[in-house]
C-alpha cells in the first residue's frame, strides 16, 4: 500500500487470484495514491 506524501511503500505477496487490474485511468489512480486518497477520482 502506498504512503501518502512519501514514496515509501509495504510489499505484499499474495496469490495471483487475490489480484484484480483496474480499469482506470493511470493518471486518476497515482493522484488518489499521492493525496492518500482524499482527491476524487474522475469517473468517465
Amino acid at each position: 500500500m502506498p504512503h501518502s506524501f512519501a514514496w515509501s511503500s509495504n510489499v505484499f505477496i499474495v496469490p495471483r487470484t487475490n489480484v484484480r487490474p483496474l480499469d482506470a485511468n493511470p493518471a486518476d489512480v497515482m493522484k488518489f495514491a499521492v493525496s492518500g486518497g482524499v482527491s476524487k477520482v474522475d469517473e468517465e
